[in-house]
């Protein structure tokens, strides 16, 4: 058991590994995956810099990259990270993390999270991750 497992309390759990849909995936569609997916309940977007971006933030990326897809209720949470993500392998891992970390406060399926990659208003780099039930 490693130091962090231990002083956090992960003791004897495993963490699962989760697909997270990505923009590469586009919509193939597979006979299990439903047509639509359902509206996220939760929006977290990843800054690249060290300023968390504020709702106001939010609401102007994700309505400046998919109009129409915010819905009332929607949770937002902003992160900043400092060091961006050097291969896209780890922006995907990033964004399985972020769903993870999620999922017992908002009670979401980390499985159905999706994700994409933009800039905010401001230029930054940014991480847009999707949560769903």
């Amino acid at each position: 058991m490693g130091f962090f497992k231990k002083l956090l309390g992960g003791g004897g759990t495993k963490s699962t590994a989760v697909a997270v849909s990505s923009p590469a995936d586009g919509d193939a569609a597979s006979p299990a995956a439903p047509a639509t997916p359902a509206p996220p309940v939760a929006i977290v977007i990843l800054r690249h810099g060290m300023d968390v971006p504020d709702e106001e933030y939010l609401q102007k990326t994700v309505e400046a990259e998919r109009p129409g897809s915010l819905a009332e209720g929607v949770v937002y949470r902003g992160l900043s990270q400092p060091r961006w993500f050097a291969k896209d392998e780890w922006m995907e891992s990033g964004a399985r993390i972020v769903a993870d970390a999620y999922e017992k406060e908002l009670h979401i399926n980390p499985a159905a999270a999706g994700y994409w990659e933009s800039t905010g208003p401001d230029g930054a780099k940014i991480l847009v991750v999707f949560l769903r039930r």
